[in-house]
């Protein structure tokens, strides 16, 4: 589904990656001047120095103002997009479907949509902080290959557990979904089956009880253990990204390397932990985001599958040799 929004908005999509890019490189050579003057013999350096720095930070500024723009633009025009498809499968969906799962039909509406959006506009956010995460993990190994050697051979352990972690959130992400379901459903019987709530108080209160409560328990859970747990990671990916920093200034003074490597080594670091901090955050949307995606295929409302047709003129009874309808016998009993 997300292939096919990318290619039906492939000049935006392109244009965001661009200016990602040269937001990431130019970030990239920003930080590259400022360790120069900063490694400088004095503080009275050209003024031509200063100057192309200033510039480069007019630049970054300049793009990411005109990136953010893009995005808002391709943002609101995506989230109708999606409405409107979405829509047009919802009045096209088998009715038989729709009366006996209409809650779950009704609020992928609403609350799929909210979640699904974002995984196109995140895209290009994970292009930009890719870019800065290559070109600072190249810009270490340059400046010190000691250093850089020593970080990477201790960090394949947190990045293989951070693997195992993100398939086990998937599942979770998928639990918490049906568990919002659930409350939904029970939220749907409120607004249909309000008359004999208000006429018998006993069904009322055991709607609550063994229904509506448990429920809203259920999804209360699920989302404290999906949330805490990412919470946890987040917390232990920040921890590893300095503890990284703080290692390689450890080997560089055992190996008794220049003060000026470490220092720019050490910035380097710091710098790095940008891009990480920004794909811990957006973790918890793009799980969300799939787990909509998945949720609105087992709804009906698959957007890579062909609009169902809408003429039922094949349907239509063409049988003139009836003349009535009786119903006979019917009772009611409350």
């Amino acid at each position: 589904m997300l292939i096919r929004f990318v290619r039906h908005y492939r000049l935006r999509c392109g244009a965001i990656v661009l200016l990602s890019l040269v937001s990431a490189v130019a970030t990239m050579v920003t930080l590259g001047q400022i360790n120069r003057l900063a490694g400088a013999a004095s503080t009275n350096g050209a003024l031509s120095s200063w100057l192309y720095c200033g510039a480069l930070l007019a630049l970054v500024f300049v793009v990411n103002i005109a990136l953010q723009g893009l995005l808002a633009v391709f943002g609101a025009d995506l989230v109708a997009h999606l409405r409107k498809e979405l829509s047009e499968r919802f009045v096209r969906l088998d009715y038989e479907r729709l009366a006996t799962r209409r809650h779950v039909v009704a609020t992928s509406l609403v609350e799929d949509l909210g979640r699904i959006a974002p995984l196109v506009l995140i895209a290009p956010q994970l292009a930009y902080n890719a870019v800065r995460a290559r070109g600072g993990a190249v810009y270490r190994r340059v400046r010190s290959p000691v250093l850089a050697g020593s970080v990477l051979a201790v960090l394949p352990i947190p990045i293989g557990g951070a693997l195992l972690f993100a398939r086990k959130v998937k599942v979770r992400f998928g639990i918490l979904r049906a568990a919002e379901e659930r409350v939904f459903s029970q939220l749907h019987t409120i607004s249909s089956g309000k008359k004999e709530m208000t006429l018998n108080r006993l069904r009322a209160e055991q709607f609550m009880s063994d229904g509506l409560s448990p429920a809203i328990a259920e999804a209360r859970h699920h989302m404290i253990s999906v949330h805490l747990g990412w919470g946890a990671m987040s917390a232990l990916a920040s921890v590893v990204m300095l503890g990284s920093v703080l290692f390689a200034l450890a080997v560089g003074q055992h190996f008794n390397l220049p003060l000026e490597t470490i220092v720019k080594f050490v910035i380097s670091g710091l710098f790095l932990s940008g891009p990480v901090n920004f794909l811990m955050s957006v973790g918890p949307q793009i799980n969300a985001g799939l787990a909509s995606i998945r949720h609105l295929n087992a709804a009906g409302l698959n957007l890579d599958a062909e609009l169902p047709s809408h003429d039922l003129a094949h349907s239509a009874v063409t049988d003139d040799s009836w003349a009535r309808i009786d119903a006979r016998k019917l009772t009611y009993r409350y």
